[in-house]
């Protein structure tokens, strides 16, 4: 397992847009092959626009890889501003994605209107697609993210995310 890309310095500002998104998302996919082990597959985890900076890498790592390979590439993002658009470079539908989990809070204000005031897409808390498992995190009365700006953060609650894990599995 390797972990640690940070995205590159000038595109991860507080009004980060689609095209700094898209310079982070090639960085990304030259880190990923550059750290590729063979016969793992890959899992790219993404958090807010991390996770649109993951989908946006996906055709990338997939072209380098080369059309003969048989990795697959899995995503899971969360608290992500999902896109759903026809031609949206930001929707997973529109990638060659095997598998997508998408963890989100009904509490989180920054996920959807935080990323419409500073976008120009218009951001749902869920996937419009049949092979997105979107998951949501309950975040009632957790401490850590009891406010909806706190609960833009459930990827500091592991404990949570844990648990959207098992609800989904017993349905």
């Amino acid at each position: 397992m390797v972990r640690g890309f940070t995205w590159p310095e000038g595109t991860n500002g507080f009004s980060n847009d689609e095209s700094d998104r898209k310079k982070a998302a090639e960085k990304l996919a030259d880190w990923v092959i550059g750290h590729d082990l063979s016969g793992e597959d890959i899992t790219l985890i993404g958090h807010s626009h991390g996770g649109n900076v993951a989908i946006q890498a996906i055709d990338l790592i997939r072209e380098e890889l080369g059309e003969d390979s048989e990795k697959k590439i899995n995503l899971i993002t969360i608290a992500t501003p999902a896109y759903n658009g026809t031609d949206d470079l930001e929707n997973p539908e529109n990638t060659s994605v095997d598998s997508h989990t998408h963890f989100y809070s009904s509490r989180d204000l920054i996920q959807t209107i935080g990323a419409n005031i500073m976008g120009s897409k218009r951001a749902k808390k869920t996937y419009d697609n049949s092979f997105t498992k979107d998951l949501k995190v309950n975040t009632k009365g957790s401490k850590a993210t009891r406010n909806p700006v706190k609960s833009h953060s459930i990827q500091r609650t592991p404990e949570l995310i844990r648990k959207a894990l098992n609800n989904d599995g017993n349905k």
